[in-house]
């Protein structure tokens, strides 16, 4: 089987999940990387870790949000 037939390239959707998660991919980069230096595998460390940091930074994302979104209409509400 010849494997330069198959191309595949991710959708928009991996596109965009990929980039919003970019801080949390890179963070898990680090760890991995550091991790390898003391003789721990990479690859494990990276799927074990990035899941979590993922979590954590939409978390951290929607707290934000929810806190501009609070200011705004207390801004708005707020007696004259």
């Amino acid at each position: 089987m010849d494997l330069d037939f198959w191309i595949f390239e991710p959708s928009w959707q991996t596109q965009t999940f990929i980039f919003s998660a970019l801080p949390a991919f890179l963070f898990g980069g680090v760890l991995a990387s550091a991790f390898g230096h003391f003789g721990i595998s990479q690859v494990i460390t990276f799927m074990a870790v990035l899941p979590p940091l993922i979590v954590a930074w939409y978390y951290f994302l929607g707290w934000i949000i929810d806190r501009l979104i609070d200011r705004v209409r207390r801004r708005v509400h707020a007696p004259c």
